[in-house]
């Protein structure tokens, strides 16, 4: 196996093509600026900052448990607001949200924009108080 690895990326290697790239390795460590870049420490005082204001996520509305962990699909995670991939601040806290992990999975790196309902609200008060139901001509029965 490792004879055919090393002739594979000898062959590669004649082509031009990067030996990390070739294997996978590559892809496997990408280089995120919020994990392991120059944006890691101010990110890391931000995510401490949301856990400790922001008790609601951010996609669903719905609470988040701090008690769940990582593995949990419910656990409490960051989300960038407008993604990386999309050009958002990485570290920036205006850019960052809480979020449960499923949610901040299934959003991925899309923008999400919302549409803020605006009903017209009926109240009492267009009604009248009260109604005189004498003075309302009968409905015709209808015969059979």
């Amino acid at each position: 196996m490792i004879f055919f690895i090393q002739y594979n990326l000898h062959k590669l290697q004649k082509v031009g093509c990067p030996p990390a790239f070739c294997i996978g390795k590559d892809m496997a460590t990408r280089n995120r600026p919020d994990k392991d870049g120059p944006h890691r420490g101010q990110y890391e005082k931000n995510k401490k900052r949301i856990y400790a204001t922001q008790t609601i996520c951010g996609i669903c509305g719905k609470p988040v448990d701090f008690s769940l962990k990582y593995p949990h699909p419910l656990s409490p995670t960051i989300d960038h607001i407008i993604p990386i991939a999309k050009g958002g601040h990485p570290s920036d806290i205006d850019n960052l949200q809480l979020a449960h992990r499923c949610c901040n999975r299934q959003k991925s790196d899309k923008l999400i924009t919302r549409e803020v309902a605006t009903e017209q609200v009926v109240s009492n008060r267009l009604l009248p108080a009260t109604f005189d139901w004498y003075s309302r001509p009968p409905k015709p029965l209808k015969q059979a």
